[in-house]
């Protein structure tokens, strides 16, 4: 019978059998050993034996000394058993002494040959009885682990890339527009190092990706309630080009989107954390991502050498005001913990080659939608309310230190008419203050249980009382000053009746959190409260500094007609904006601004509970009820002022 030798050696090599079917063709488009072993994968399948020359050179492509060796490796990788046969006028000796990866030679069904020893049929017909049967795992793991030591960056990278592109083209999200430079990574896969690294994972041929249907749709849900956040996202990271910016933004916005997606370029000389963190911040994001290696693999630097984690401290020194995520390689738990004391908000670990090793091949597929789902659930986490309940006060804080204006707590009287002498509130001292519980929310926002974090916020609120205390030393928690302050203000400085009742909002909910009231619910309001806590808080820092003239407020009404017709009139002045829409209302309105009506009979008739006001938005209020007559204080304020 017949054998079937393919035999495998440069045109000009030696052909031990001229009349047996031998490879000897130009390797065409073929520019790698891989995709020709590919190309013919299907005619070799049905092959009885392989003879090949060791020092096979892929038609002068190949650069490595033993092309036929890898050939060879390349053969059992893609699940070839046959005996193969390779030869060579080197001694065996010597091919093992140029690399201890040619131990392959020594594997159960593979035979070497010097030459001038014979290679003929009747040694084929013996050896191809003897398949390959044995593990080969440890004929790679060797040269698996050289590849990792010396490239474990760029090879990490290109594993936790292919894995997220799998499952992203699972939930149906991979079109055409996939950008060339990720092709040419997803082609690694198929190249030797790829297919020696799956092969070391799951020590067998690769196996088919897939996923659980159901998995991948709840996947893709939860990224369309990102898509539908439009957040601004600054990418920092030396492998952005290579595909991961490509993907991130179809997991951010279901297709690319530069508008919002900002990769800034990484010069190969490296950056300065100080200046690339203050153009980040202009950038003004919601989010920013960073990686923890910020330069190219080939410079050999430490891995904190210049990284996101000095970025993220460069960040966090110019009062960054938006969560900031760091994605790693490195399942290392040091480099989590870095990240974190540096300042970030959040750490995605992508999936590593090293991770999931007693995981059975039919498993992988949902090891790897985990690794995605998670880092979904990052990122709407830090687009969260909570996290940007917590970047909002840090915002507010900025503001405050950087504003030119003196805030009437700076100075020694708070008001015109205030006859107490006191003592300028250094501006310095509140912003410390207010830093210190800038950090211990976001200390609070690693607490992961909602219980934790509804007690976190009820401490957060009584701290954030007590920095009233510094302008209040006396008496402002049992209201004391506060009360005395309105009562003796309120007619010289309209803006104090608003102060009265920020401080009013304040001590009210500082005590229902201090003593504890059964019929209020905790659970439910805990971050709503902080949030209006806050926002009266620094309201009531910022509220404008009272004219030397008491009683003055400028501003105009203004008449407006919607679509359906329908008069309404708004008054903005100073500290107020009021919306007049009932018919009595827009008729007072409309004499006095033809100055047909008496400021008196405007008070007379504003005085009758009948009327009907309609407060409308409260910009300065935040919606908090107040009399209707001090928007008519203030529009008679403005009359007087222009006559």
């Amino acid at each position: 019978m017949e054998m079937n030798i393919i035999q495998v050696a440069d045109p000009q090599g030696f052909f031990p059998f001229p009349a047996s079917p031998f490879v000897a063709e130009e390797a065409g488009t073929d520019t790698r050993l891989e995709d020709w072993v590919r190309r013919h994968h299907e005619a070799w399948a049905a092959a009885d034996i392989f003879v090949i020359d060791a020092q096979f050179s892929f038609f002068g492509r190949e650069t490595a000394p033993f092309g036929g060796i890898r050939l060879l490796k390349l053969l059992r990788l893609s699940g070839f058993r046959q005996h193969c046969i390779l030869y060579s006028f080197l001694s065996l000796q010597k091919i093992l002494t140029v690399s201890r990866h040619n131990t392959i030679l020594l594997s159960c069904g593979t035979t070497y040959v010097q030459l001038p020893d014979p290679v003929d049929e009747e040694l084929c017909q013996a050896k191809a009885k003897i398949p390959c049967e044995e593990d080969m795992l440890p004929f790679f793991q060797a040269e698996a682990l050289e590849y990792l030591g010396t490239k474990r960056h760029s090879l990490a990278n290109w594993w936790g890339l292919v894995r997220m592109y799998e499952v992203l083209n699972a939930c149906g999200l991979i079109g055409d527009d996939v950008p060339r430079e990720l092709k040419d990574t997803l082609r690694r896969d198929s190249s030797y190092e790829g297919q020696l690294m799956n092969f070391v994972r799951f020590k067998e041929r690769q196996p088919q990706f897939t996923v659980d249907p159901e998995r991948a749709r709840l996947l893709l849900s939860r990224m369309r309630a990102l898509w539908k956040k439009s957040l601004k996202v600054v990418y920092v990271d030396d492998c952005a080009d290579d595909g991961w910016a490509y993907l991130l933004q179809l997991v951010l916005y279901g297709q690319v989107n530069p508008d919002l997606f900002i990769v800034p370029e990484i010069p190969r000389e490296g950056i300065d954390p100080a200046a690339r963190a203050q153009e980040i911040i202009l950038e003004r994001p919601d989010l920013v991502l960073l990686d923890i290696r910020l330069v190219p693999e080939d410079e050999q630097a430490a891995p904190f050498a210049l990284s996101g984690v000095l970025l993220t401290k460069a960040l966090v020194e110019a009062s960054n005001t938006c969560p900031i995520l760091i994605l790693t390689a490195s399942d290392k738990r040091a480099v989590s913990e870095s990240a974190f004391e540096a300042g970030a908000d959040g750490v995605w670990t992508k999936e590593g080659i090293d991770e999931g090793r007693n995981l059975s091949a039919d498993k992988y597929g949902a090891f790897s939608l985990g690794r995605i789902e998670e880092l979904v659930m990052q990122m709407r986490r830090l687009s969260g309310f909570e996290f940007t309940l917590l970047y909002d006060g840090l915002k507010h804080i900025n503001e405050l230190e950087s504003s030119e204006d003196v805030h009437w707590w700076e100075k020694d009287k708070w008001f015109p008419a205030d006859t107490q002498e006191r003592t300028a509130l250094e501006r310095s001292v509140l912003i410390g203050e207010l830093k210190k519980l800038f950090v211990s929310h976001k200390q609070f926002m690693a607490a992961t249980q909602p219980a934790v974090r509804t007690s976190a916020y009820d401490m957060l609120t009584i701290k954030l009382c007590r920095i009233l205390e510094i302008l209040h030393p006396t008496g402002f928690g049992n209201q004391t000053e506060v009360q005395t302050l309105g009562k003796v203000i309120v007619d010289t400085w309209p803006p104090f009746s608003v102060a009265a009742t920020y401080a009013q909002h304040l001590i009210t909910t500082r005590n229902e959190v201090v003593h504890f009231d059964s019929k209020f619910d905790f659970a439910r309001n805990d971050a709503l409260r902080y949030k209006s806590t806050m926002d009266a808080f620094f309201a009531y820092l910022t509220l404008p500094t009272p004219s030397e003239r008491p009683g003055l407020a400028e501003g105009k009404i203004r008449r407006q007609t919607d679509e359906d017709g329908k008069v309404s009139y708004q008054f903005r002045g100073g500290y107020f904006f009021g919306r007049f829409t009932s018919q009595q209302d827009i008729r007072t309105c409309e004499l006095l601004l033809d100055g047909r009506e008496s400021v008196s009979h405007v008070k007379a008739a504003i005085s009758q509970p009948t009327v009907d006001f309609d407060l409308g938005e409260v910009r300065m209020l935040e919606n908090y009820e107040q009399d209707r007559t001090q928007y008519w204080t203030a529009a008679f304020s403005v009359l007087q002022a222009r006559s």
